[in-house]
């Protein structure tokens, strides 16, 4: 199916590069295509714990987006209230939001 491999080469360019708006365009990237990004949710959710704020964001929203997926890092979700970064905690509070939880 055409969005599934689209998916996979987005997931492919998350990996291969290090340039931090490359990781986090490629993470927003997946979380928009939802059911076939979802495939890719382990991917995203390393990105959780990334160095950089812009990334943590992004793969908070992101695994947010993911459906059934975004289940497995509701504890990695809500901690992300806690970090440093207002960019992180605003993204952590518009995911739980979003969830409903």
């Amino acid at each position: 199916e055409k969005g599934q491999f689209y998916a996979g080469a987005v997931a492919q360019k998350l990996v291969g590069y290090e340039a931090p708006f490359v990781r986090a365009a490629a993470i927003e990237a997946l979380g928009n295509m939802e059911e076939h990004g979802a495939a890719f949710a382990e991917v995203v959710g390393e990105y959780l714990e990334d160095p950089l704020p812009s990334v943590r964001a992004a793969a908070v929203l992101a695994v947010s987006k993911m459906g059934s997926e975004a289940e497995g890092f509701l504890g990695s979700i809500k901690a992300l209230k806690d970090d440093p970064s207002p960019e992180v905690k605003k993204a952590a509070d518009e995911a739980i939001s979003s969830l409903g939880i």
